[in-house]
């Protein structure tokens, strides 16, 4: 009941900050994906003369987002801070200040109607839909429904907005027939508004992504040094979108994106321990993330071992031990040297990998990520590649830290590194 007050309030201050201040509203929102896109457009949009102000951490839901509209962090447990918290919305609704031209909120839907709830306190002028896949199934009936929920940010897109839609995923594209609304598509593989040819992983001093992006009759060679797994692109294109939606010129926003950097755990490359490379991946996992996470170790270890440490899939509701037992099978086709699995459901990994091929006396499992983390250390070699990669719940950045070359670096280059997740 509280917490329901709590929210009550927040939820009318944000609406009237939105009203009072007019900021643009770029919206984002999908299966996964968000975070990254998020990221990207923060960097084109802010490097381009607007004042901006963006979703931090996991501030994407019925609380988050009005937390950031109002530009304050939790209260936690202190109903003072909670108090300051409104107090200083009413402070912006009440008396003329500064605020950012844009906001770019992540918007997150766990249940039916969650997108609904966001997007009324903030109606979007670009609205951007990541992707659609089996994740958070646990209060829909189906990825159709995941669909619909999703796609329902479009019901609240301002008249003169413009929605952005994933071409290559076509759960995505199929809102088009939905909505009449002015739409931007991006891709890599089917036709689209903005999209990325000729994609290389280039070996360097160190490996990164180029590509050709072609948006408009226009095109600008796009080369980003901080990033080395090909599905990072469409979160990219997502927010060259909105730059072009924007009416930035290409050119520019393709050089804001040189020095952007993958958030904390999402496919970012350390060194590790015995001269080896890991490739952090720890943030959370999906079915559709983790086989790309997979291809990506693939490629980039070339003919070296690769051992792939995988944590369980949460949230895929009906689809758990399918979605797992199919990682496995994927796995094993591509001829990764070792498998660890950490969790319960990860186990059906294993399941998986046995079925379609690969040697028991390649497989280990463990129930929880500390195990698994000093296991690793005494099983990789000089030359090793490791993924790393598991839902938020298994926590397999501790595995990341048992193995990296420089763990007093932790804080700085590691997720969930803050007090309240030293437990």
């Amino acid at each position: 009941m509280v917490r329901k007050i709590l929210q009550a309030k927040l939820r009318l201050i944000a609406w009237l900050v939105v009203r009072k201040h007019s900021p643009l509203v770029i919206a984002i929102t999908g299966s996964v994906g968000k975070t990254g896109t998020k990221d990207a457009v923060i960097k084109i949009v802010s490097d381009n003369g607007y004042r901006v102000r963006g979703t931090s951490g996991n501030y994407n839901n019925e609380i988050g987002v009005p937390l950031t509209i109002i530009g304050s962090t939790s209260g936690g447990s202190s109903w003072l801070s909670w108090f300051l918290i409104i107090l200083k919305g009413v402070r912006m609704v009440l008396i003329p200040a500064a605020y950012p031209d844009v906001l770019v909120l992540e918007m997150a839907a766990d249940r039916p109607g969650d997108i609904g709830y966001l997007a009324k306190i903030a109606p979007p002028d670009i609205a951007i839909v990541t992707a659609i896949s089996s994740v958070h199934l646990e209060f829909f009936k189906s990825v159709e429904s995941v669909a619909t929920e999703k796609g329902s940010l479009l019901q609240y897109l301002k008249s003169n907005g413009t929605a952005i839609l994933n071409a290559d995923d076509k759960r995505v594209l199929d809102l088009k027939s939905r909505y009449h609304k002015k739409f931007l598509t991006y891709g890599i593989i089917s036709k689209s508004d903005v999209q990325a040819n000729n994609i290389a992983l280039v070996y360097d001093k160190d490996p990164h992504l180029k590509a050709i992006v072609l948006a408009h009759a226009q095109q600008c060679s796009l080369i980003l040094p901080n990033f080395i797994a090909r599905h990072h692109l469409y979160g990219i294109l997502a927010a060259i979108s909105a730059g072009i939606a924007l009416k930035i010129p290409l050119s520019n926003i393709v050089l804001s994106l040189k020095d952007l950097t993958p958030p904390k755990g999402r496919m970012t490359i350390l060194p590790g321990v015995k001269h080896t490379t890991i490739i952090d991946d720890s943030y959370n996992s999906s079915p559709q993330a983790a086989v790309e996470a997979l291809n990506t170790l693939k490629q980039l270890a070339a003919r070296r071992k690769t051992i792939a440490v995988l944590g369980d899939m949460l949230e895929l509701g009906s689809y758990t031990q399918k979605a797992h037992f199919e990682l496995g099978h994927t796995l094993a086709k591509l001829k990764i040297t070792d498998l660890i699995t950490v969790g319960e459901k990860a186990t059906d990994i294993a399941q998986g990998a046995i079925k379609a091929g690969m040697s028991k006396s390649k497989i280990f499992s463990f129930d929880n990520a500390p195990a698994a983390g000093r296991f690793l250390q005494d099983r990789m070699r000089q030359g090793d590649f490791i993924l790393i990669k598991g839902s938020q719940g298994v926590r397999t950045e501790k595995i990341v830290k048992e193995v990296m070359a420089n763990p007093e670096k932790a804080k700085d280059l590691l997720v969930r590194q803050g007090p309240e997740w030293q437990s």
